[in-house]
Protein backbone atom coordinates (compact mmCIF):
# COMPACT_ATOMS: atom_id res chain seq x y z
CA UNK A 1 0.00 0.00 0.00
CA UNK A 2 1.40 3.37 -0.96
CA UNK A 3 1.41 6.35 1.41
CA UNK A 4 -1.11 8.96 0.33
CA UNK A 5 -1.99 11.36 3.11
CA UNK A 6 -0.48 14.13 5.19
CA UNK A 7 -0.44 12.07 8.40
CA UNK A 8 2.29 10.02 6.76
CA UNK A 9 4.55 13.05 6.38
CA UNK A 10 3.70 14.76 9.65
CA UNK A 11 4.42 11.88 12.03
CA UNK A 12 8.12 12.79 12.39
CA UNK A 13 8.50 16.20 10.78
CA UNK A 14 12.28 16.44 11.16
CA UNK A 15 12.99 13.45 8.89
CA UNK A 16 11.93 12.48 5.39
CA UNK A 17 10.22 9.07 5.29
CA UNK A 18 11.33 6.74 2.48
CA UNK A 19 8.90 4.24 0.99
CA UNK A 20 10.48 1.58 -1.22
CA UNK A 21 8.34 -0.59 -3.50
CA UNK A 22 10.18 -3.49 -5.09
CA UNK A 23 8.79 -6.04 -7.53
CA UNK A 24 8.70 -9.71 -6.55
CA UNK A 25 11.52 -10.52 -8.98
CA UNK A 26 13.51 -7.50 -7.66
CA UNK A 27 13.96 -6.11 -11.17
CA UNK A 28 12.07 -2.89 -10.46
CA UNK A 29 12.38 -0.50 -7.50
CA UNK A 30 10.25 2.60 -6.93
CA UNK A 31 10.81 5.23 -4.28
CA UNK A 32 8.51 7.77 -2.66
CA UNK A 33 9.45 10.24 0.05
CA UNK A 34 7.21 12.06 2.51
CA UNK A 35 8.34 15.27 4.20
CA UNK A 36 6.23 17.14 6.70
CA UNK A 37 4.30 20.02 5.20
CA UNK A 38 5.14 19.05 1.61
CA UNK A 39 3.37 16.93 -1.00
CA UNK A 40 4.42 13.32 -1.36
CA UNK A 41 7.50 13.11 -3.58
CA UNK A 42 7.32 10.30 -6.15
CA UNK A 43 10.82 9.57 -7.49
CA UNK A 44 9.61 6.79 -9.74
CA UNK A 45 11.57 3.74 -10.79
CA UNK A 46 15.35 4.09 -11.08
CA UNK A 47 18.21 1.61 -11.09
CA UNK A 48 20.00 3.45 -8.28
CA UNK A 49 16.96 2.96 -6.02
CA UNK A 50 17.96 -0.71 -5.76
CA UNK A 51 21.32 0.32 -4.28
CA UNK A 52 19.52 2.44 -1.69
CA UNK A 53 17.11 -0.43 -1.03
CA UNK A 54 20.02 -2.82 -0.45
CA UNK A 55 21.56 -0.41 2.07
CA UNK A 56 18.17 0.06 3.77
CA UNK A 57 17.69 -3.72 4.03
CA UNK A 58 21.10 -4.08 5.63
CA UNK A 59 20.21 -1.36 8.17
CA UNK A 60 16.89 -3.05 8.89
CA UNK A 61 18.61 -6.41 9.40
CA UNK A 62 21.09 -4.94 11.88
CA UNK A 63 18.25 -3.21 13.76
CA UNK A 64 16.34 -6.50 13.98
CA UNK A 65 19.47 -8.18 15.35
CA UNK A 66 19.56 -5.58 18.10
CA UNK A 67 22.70 -3.70 17.09
CA UNK A 68 23.16 -0.24 18.57
CA UNK A 69 21.97 2.56 16.28
CA UNK A 70 25.49 3.88 15.66
CA UNK A 71 26.58 0.44 14.42
CA UNK A 72 23.56 -0.40 12.28
CA UNK A 73 23.79 -0.69 8.54
CA UNK A 74 27.50 -0.24 7.89
CA UNK A 75 28.54 -2.29 4.91
CA UNK A 76 31.98 -2.60 3.35
CA UNK A 77 31.93 -1.01 -0.09
CA UNK A 78 33.54 -4.13 -1.60
CA UNK A 79 30.80 -6.28 -0.09
CA UNK A 80 28.10 -3.99 -1.49
CA UNK A 81 29.75 -4.20 -4.92
CA UNK A 82 29.57 -8.00 -4.75
CA UNK A 83 25.97 -7.98 -3.51
CA UNK A 84 24.90 -5.76 -6.41
CA UNK A 85 27.22 -7.30 -9.00
CA UNK A 86 28.76 -3.89 -9.75
CA UNK A 87 32.30 -2.61 -10.05
CA UNK A 88 33.41 0.25 -7.82
CA UNK A 89 33.12 2.95 -10.47
CA UNK A 90 29.56 2.05 -11.40
CA UNK A 91 28.55 1.83 -7.73
CA UNK A 92 29.92 5.35 -7.20
CA UNK A 93 27.92 6.55 -10.21
CA UNK A 94 24.76 5.05 -8.73
CA UNK A 95 25.38 6.68 -5.35
CA UNK A 96 26.06 10.00 -7.10
CA UNK A 97 22.83 9.71 -9.10
CA UNK A 98 20.83 8.84 -5.99
CA UNK A 99 22.24 11.82 -4.08
CA UNK A 100 21.63 14.16 -7.01
CA UNK A 101 18.04 12.97 -7.43
CA UNK A 102 17.40 13.38 -3.69
CA UNK A 103 19.00 16.82 -3.64
CA UNK A 104 16.75 18.01 -6.46
CA UNK A 105 13.60 16.41 -5.05
CA UNK A 106 13.77 17.16 -1.33
CA UNK A 107 12.49 20.50 -0.07
CA UNK A 108 14.95 23.21 0.95
CA UNK A 109 16.27 22.66 4.44
CA UNK A 110 16.20 18.85 4.25
CA UNK A 111 19.77 17.60 4.15
CA UNK A 112 20.69 14.65 1.96
CA UNK A 113 24.03 14.18 3.74
CA UNK A 114 22.43 12.00 6.39
CA UNK A 115 20.61 9.77 3.89
CA UNK A 116 23.70 8.02 2.53
CA UNK A 117 26.51 8.00 5.05
CA UNK A 118 30.11 7.10 4.29
CA UNK A 119 33.18 6.44 6.33
CA UNK A 120 36.51 4.95 5.31
CA UNK A 121 35.70 1.89 3.20
CA UNK A 122 32.06 1.64 4.35
CA UNK A 123 28.65 3.00 3.48
CA UNK A 124 25.15 2.85 4.97
CA UNK A 125 21.61 4.14 4.69
CA UNK A 126 21.30 6.82 7.37
CA UNK A 127 18.88 7.13 10.28
CA UNK A 128 15.97 8.00 8.00
CA UNK A 129 12.72 6.16 8.65
CA UNK A 130 11.74 3.84 5.81
CA UNK A 131 9.36 1.13 4.75
CA UNK A 132 10.00 -1.68 2.28
CA UNK A 133 7.17 -3.34 0.39
CA UNK A 134 7.98 -6.30 -1.86
CA UNK A 135 5.15 -7.12 -4.22
CA UNK A 136 2.16 -6.34 -2.02
CA UNK A 137 3.68 -7.55 1.27
CA UNK A 138 5.39 -5.46 3.90
CA UNK A 139 8.98 -6.65 4.13
CA UNK A 140 9.98 -4.33 6.93
CA UNK A 141 9.91 -0.91 8.46
CA UNK A 142 12.65 1.06 10.18
CA UNK A 143 11.72 3.96 12.40
CA UNK A 144 14.42 5.44 14.62
CA UNK A 145 12.94 5.86 18.06
CA UNK A 146 15.10 8.83 18.92
CA UNK A 147 17.51 10.97 16.96
CA UNK A 148 20.01 11.28 19.78
CA UNK A 149 19.74 7.89 21.46
CA UNK A 150 19.47 4.25 20.47
CA UNK A 151 17.20 3.58 23.47
CA UNK A 152 13.44 3.85 23.09
CA UNK A 153 11.98 7.17 24.08
CA UNK A 154 8.48 7.00 25.54
CA UNK A 155 7.55 10.29 23.89
CA UNK A 156 8.20 8.75 20.46
CA UNK A 157 5.58 6.01 20.86
CA UNK A 158 2.69 8.18 19.55
CA UNK A 159 4.84 9.00 16.50
CA UNK A 160 5.35 5.31 15.81
CA UNK A 161 1.61 4.71 16.04
CA UNK A 162 0.94 7.62 13.65
CA UNK A 163 3.38 6.19 11.12
CA UNK A 164 1.80 2.76 11.31
CA UNK A 165 -1.72 4.16 10.98
CA UNK A 166 -0.79 6.41 8.06
CA UNK A 167 0.88 3.60 6.15
CA UNK A 168 -1.97 1.12 6.37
Amino acid sequence: MKPTDEKFASAMPELPFFHFDVSLNEEHTWLQIACSGHPLINLGERIHHYSLLTLARHRLGDARRGYEADSQGWLAIGQLEKMLGLDGKYLNIQIFRARRQLQKALPAGVSIDAVIERRRGEIRFGRQPFRIVRGSKLEGEFIPVSLDSSKPDESSQPQLQLYSAALR
